[in-house]
């Protein structure tokens, strides 16, 4: 080896000290490129590996990703349109009043043992066959026990008069005489209150001549569906029908029938306005209200009803029913159809209730309202 000549230990065979990184760890010296290599080969970067993620960030990425999804999913059962094509009328009317008396008697027989008293089925009149039948349909939470005062009213002037009690309405607790609670009406379907109405007209077919239906609220909107399905209603009083929820757009209302429809039951705290109807609101029971009504609706844009004749009773002073949509939704739709039918408003003072038919509601006034229902009722009357 020559003077100018460095061995493994450095120069003149002197052997360098170790770097102080090398010394302390005891890692070898990284070797020196090749000599062949261009230069831009021998300058070798030292990659620092990626910074990890601080575990809370990836918590709340995976959080937000399961929002999202349950956000979608919610949206889309909101906006899946419900099912109406299975909401038609079966006709299957009575044959004569011994027909349809037993049909009564049958559906009163069932209603022994666990419906109140005040609210069963009601068959008011003088025990044969009459010229007039009316079918009263009481309104949602309620029973017929709303319709008992009219009722009498109209068997005094010679009618018959059927009041049947709405599905899962009116039923007791076990083992008691007393209501029970909002959650029994939580199954109810719109098959149910379709059968219900198809049920009264089958019954009131064979009572007498001629059919009359009235009904309020959710049995407003179950007398719209006897009118635009029923060709045996020779006259229909629509009060007060619930179509869409008050104040909502009708956009949000279709979502709201079509999410709840589709999902469990919230019952949600209230009070009764009388001892015959049920504490509180049901969400799945008004979706399923809405959903007959979509039927009738989506009927009365090119079919004309089988009603004789229709009048719809609304209150100005409505804070549950959406008068301007059962105007634009089902009576404009109606008279461009042809159809006799009329609006009819209350009163604006007295200041109404919703129920303006049961006396025994807070400022139920039946002195002021039972006259035009009457009256109503008697107006296409032969």
């Amino acid at each position: 080896m020559t003077d100018t000549e460095s061995g493994p230990d450095g120069p003149d065979g002197l052997r360098l000290p170790p770097a102080p990184h090398e010394e302390a760890v005891g890692i070898a010296p990284e070797p020196p490129p090749p000599a062949g290599l261009p230069r831009w080969a021998r300058r070798t970067k030292k990659h620092k590996p990626p910074a990890s993620r601080h575990p809370v960030w990836s918590i709340l990425m995976l959080v937000g990703i399961v929002v999202l999804v349950i956000v979608a999913v919610l949206a889309a059962i909101a906006i899946w349109p419900t099912s109406t094509k299975d909401l038609g009328p079966d006709p299957q009317p009575a044959v004569d009043y011994a027909d349809a008396r037993a049909r009564f008697d049958a559906l009163a027989a069932d209603e022994e043992f666990d419906v109140i008293d005040p609210c069963r089925s009601q068959l008011l009149g003088p025990g044969g066959p009459t010229q007039r039948v009316v079918v009263l349909l009481h309104g949602t939470y309620t029973c017929p026990a709303q319709m008992r005062q009219l009722g009498e009213q109209l068997a005094a002037e010679g009618a018959n008069v059927l009041i049947l009690r709405a599905p899962r309405h009116g039923l007791s607790r076990i083992g008691t005489d007393d209501l029970g609670g909002i959650g029994l009406v939580s199954a109810l379907d719109a098959e149910d209150l379709r059968d219900w109405a198809d049920d009264a007209v089958d019954i009131a077919a064979g009572l007498g001549e001629r059919v009359e239906v009235l009904g309020h609220s959710m049995g407003g909107t179950a007398a719209a569906w006897a009118a635009q399905a029923r060709d045996e209603v020779d006259r229909a009083v629509v009060v007060a029908p619930i179509i869409s929820i008050e104040g909502w757009p009708g956009w949000a209302t279709t979502a709201y029938m079509n999410f709840f429809g589709r999902m469990p039951d919230f019952s949600l705290a209230g009070e009764a306005d009388v001892d015959h109807q049920y504490d509180g609101r049901s969400t799945r029971a008004l979706s399923q209200v809405l959903r007959l009504a979509r039927w009738v609706e989506l009927e009365a844009r090119d079919t004309p009803p089988a009603a004789g004749s229709i009048a719809v009773v609304l209150n100005p002073n409505d804070t549950v029913v959406d008068g301007g949509r059962v105007e634009s939704n089902l009576v404009e739709r109606w008279a461009d159809e042809g159809a006799a039918v009329r609006v009819v408003d209350l009163p604006e003072s007295p200041e109404l209730p919703h129920d303006v038919i049961d006396p025994a509601v807070p400022r139920a006034r039946p002195e002021v309202v039972d006259p035009i229902l009457l009256e109503l009722l008697r107006e296409s009357a032969p």
